[in-house]
């Protein structure tokens, strides 16, 4: 079964993991926007705060709002030990610690909080995953599949997973997110993640070639171009020992072809060397933690 059926695994899988992220706040708390969805409303209210904190209101309270504050990560950066906000709503390089900036944080957290319960109840998944930062959108994706009051053709899912694959940065940080969103279907259905202009190009293709990437480990994202493999490769020289990988692969191994972003991209079915790679690290994370 599928993550579209919704029998799909509910009783194995972990929703608990999802629980501090929006889609659950929404669904279970956002029910006291519902009445103040009018767009020109929130507008007005977002001024009148605006023209408060200028006016430098002291009844403004001086700390994040509760969800905010409670669920945010502070990531260090920097020598000089500078915290960032990393939130699903909201992901800002210099942690809020000005009274001004406080202010201005909670008000943009609780506009996308307003945004967010009405893409929920208009079943707006793109309008939804939008309000989201980048790299929560695939366990709030996965959490919006997994509820029952949304049901999601074949066509908008692929649709979905083809926009969040190719804005997805770092596979590996959802690794076995993408398994369950992908390897639960056969190639041919995979591969209706693929415009017609994919398509053309993937059906072009002979029966065996050869792929290129470039990066630390072998992974599922490869491309048709040595030169943009070499370019993935040298984009953080210095930082990162990167390295030229190139193979022959049969096109039966692929699971779908993109070109969204002129890569040339050829996504294939992770192998053991894939799995070893994603394992092994997260056990070096976990063994410095």
């Amino acid at each position: 079964m599928s993550i579209l059926d919704k029998k799909w695994n509910r009783d194995a899988f972990d929703y608990t993991k999802y629980q501090h992220d929006m889609y659950f706040y929404v669904k279970e708390y956002g029910h006291w926007i519902d009445n103040n969805l009018d767009d020109d409303e929130l507008l007005k209210d977002m001024k009148s705060h605006l023209h408060r904190l200028c006016e430098e209101d002291d009844s403004w309270d001086e700390v994040l709002a509760d969800y905010l504050g409670r669920d945010i990560h502070k990531r260090e950066y920097g020598e000089r030990g500078n915290f960032m906000l990393h939130h699903p709503c909201l992901i800002s390089i210099v942690y809020p610690s000005t009274r001004w900036h406080i202010h201005e944080t909670n008000l943009r957290y609780f506009s996308k909080v307003v945004f967010l319960r009405k893409a929920y109840l208009e079943k707006d998944v793109d309008a939804y995953l939008m309000m989201i930062e980048r790299p929560y959108r695939i366990p709030e994706f996965i959490a919006w599949c997994l509820d029952e009051r949304n049901k999601l053709s074949k066509k908008k899912y692929w649709e979905v997973i083809r926009w969040l694959w190719t804005d997805t940065e770092n596979v590996y940080e959802h690794f076995n997110e993408w398994l369950a969103l992908l390897l639960d279907f056969d190639a041919k259905e995979v591969r209706k993640m693929m415009d017609k202009e994919d398509k053309e190009t993937f059906d072009s293709l002979p029966d065996e070639f050869t792929v290129y990437r470039g990066g630390e480990h072998e992974h599922m994202s490869w491309t048709l171009s040595k030169e943009k493999a070499e370019w993935f490769r040298d984009r953080y020289k210095g930082l990162r020992d990167c390295k030229l990988f190139e193979k022959r692969i049969k096109k039966d191994e692929v699971l779908a072809y993109i070109n969204a972003r002129s890569e040339e991209e050829i996504i294939l079915r992770p192998s053991l060397d894939c799995f070893f790679d994603y394992f092994f690290l997260n056990d070096e994370v976990y063994s410095e933690a």
